[in-house]
């Protein structure tokens, strides 16, 4: 059974994917800066969990916390772009 990343490993592999990313863009030709932070954002993006459904919940509060768990990520994704 695997267990959950620590904050940590999540961290160190988070900056692991941008430091190779960077790697990668700085040896690619022919890109400009905005194709180069559009891809970094891009992979940013993949990294945020996808958003929450509390459809068929009985529980109010979970509801509200999935509400607030989502608006999060939009707001998140919006300063990304």
């Amino acid at each position: 059974m695997t267990r959950p990343y620590t904050k940590e490993e999540m961290r160190k592999m988070f900056l692991d994917v941008c430091r190779d990313t960077a790697r990668y863009w700085s040896k690619v030709e022919n890109r400009t800066p905005q194709e180069m932070c559009d891809e970094i954002v891009d992979l940013v993006e993949k990294w945020l969990p996808e958003p929450q459904n509390a459809s068929g919940s009985q529980n109010v509060d979970i509801e509200l916390l999935v509400d607030g768990f989502n608006h999060c990520l939009t707001k998140i994704k919006g300063k990304l772009r």
